[in-house]
C-alpha cells in the first residue's frame, strides 16, 4: 500500500486485517494516529443482525472529505459501525480542562496555599486535520438482485428484515472500509513520503530533556519546611514547641555546617586549580623588588 496525493479505499474483510492498514498507514507517513471514535460493534463479533437495523442498497457520499461512499453492487448491507483515527498532532481535545485545572491552581495559592508553580506545557497539537475513516458493513449475499429497481430492491429487503424476525439463519460477510487521508491532509508537522516530488524525513522526537534530580529535591525541602510552617501555627502545646524547636535549631545548624563544608571544598579546589594553571589565587599581592634601582637602600 503506497501513500497517494489523493484519498484511496482499502477494503477488508477482518478486523485484524484493517488494523494491519492502520499500522501501514502510520509506518509510510511516519505519524502516529489515535482513536477519536470507535463505536461499539466495530470489529466486534457479537453484532448480529436484527429486523429493526436499516437496510442499504447504497451510500451515496454528501461530502467527500467525511463520508465514504458505497456503490450499488447488488447485494444489501447494514451498517455494524465505525472507527474514527486523527493524527496525533489534531486537535487538542484536553485544553479547556488544562487551562480549568491550572486556573484553580492559581486560585488556590492565591488563598494562601502553599502550591508549587509550574508552567503549562506547551501543546505538540497543531490542529492538524487529517483523519482515518473506517466503515464495518455487513453484506447478504443470498438477498441480492440483478437489476437496480425500486421494486427488486423492496422486494428483497422485505424478505431480509422477515427472515430476520422469523430466528431464519442469515450468513452475511463482514467487510471493512478504510478511507486514508491524503499526504497534503496533513498540516503543520512534517510527514515521511513523497510531496510535490520531495522527500520529506520522518520527523525525529527529541530526546527528553535530563531532570536536575538536585533541584527536585530542593523543592520537596521546602515544600517540607512550608507544611511545618503551616501546622505549627495551630499548635498551643509549650513543651511540645519547646523541644520541637530544639530540634530544627539542630536540623539548622547541620544545615548551615554541611553548607559551609561544601564552600570550604569549593575554595580549596579554586586554589588547587589555580596553582596548577600558575595563576595566582584571589586575595594573594605578588610584589617585585628590584636591587639594581640606584635609589635602592638609600
Amino acid at each position: 500500500m503506497e501513500l497517494e496525493e489523493e484519498p484511496s479505499l482499502e477494503i477488508r474483510y477482518s478486523a485484524e486485517e484493517a488494523g494491519k492498514v492502520f499500522e501501514q498507514v502510520e509506518s509510510r507517513s511516519g505519524i502516529r494516529f489515535v482513536v477519536l471514535q470507535k463505536q461499539k460493534h466495530y470489529g466486534s463479533r457479537d453484532w448480529n443482525p436484527t429486523a429493526k437495523c436499516r437496510v442499504y442498497w447504497e451510500h451515496p457520499t454528501v461530502d467527500p472529505d467525511l463520508s465514504i461512499p458505497i456503490q450499488f453492487d447488488g447485494q444489501p448491507f447494514m451498517f455494524v459501525g465505525r472507527k474514527v483515527m486523527g493524527c496525533h498532532q489534531g486537535i487538542d481535545k484536553n485544553r479547556e480542562k488544562k487551562l480549568k485545572y491550572y486556573e484553580q491552581k492559581k486560585q488556590n495559592s492565591d488563598a494562601g496555599f502553599f502550591i508549587k508553580e509550574r508552567k503549562p506545557r506547551t501543546s505538540k497539537k497543531v490542529n492538524c486535520p487529517a483523519q482515518i475513516y473506517s466503515l464495518q458493513i455487513a453484506k447478504f449475499p443470498d438477498y441480492g438482485v440483478s437489476a437496480n429497481t425500486s421494486k427488486d430492491r423492496r422486494i428483497a429487503s422485505k424478505q431480509l428484515r422477515e427472515d430476520l424476525q422469523n430466528d431464519v439463519e442469515v450468513v452475511y460477510n463482514s467487510i471493512y472500509i478504510t478511507k486514508i487521508p491524503k499526504l497534503s491532509d496533513h498540516k503543520g508537522h512534517l510527514v515521511a513520503g513523497q510531496i510535490n516530488d520531495e522527500i520529506v524525513p520522518a520527523p525525529v522526537r527529541p530526546p527528553p530533556k535530563r531532570r536536575n534530580r538536585a533541584n527536585n529535591l530542593i523543592k520537596k525541602c521546602a515544600e517540607v519546611t512550608q507544611s511545618i510552617t503551616n501546622a505549627t501555627c495551630n499548635v498551643k502545646d509549650e513543651p511540645y514547641l519547646q523541644e520541637l524547636l530544639l530540634t530544627l535549631e539542630t536540623l539548622q545548624n547541620s544545615v548551615i555546617a554541611h553548607t559551609l563544608d561544601i564552600e570550604a571544598l569549593s575554595d580549596q579546589s579554586m586554589s588547587k586549580r589555580a596553582r596548577l594553571t600558575n595563576i595566582p589565587v584571589a586575595n594573594e599581592v605578588t610584589i617585585e623588588i628590584s636591587t639594581n634601582d640606584e635609589n635602592f637602600g638609600t
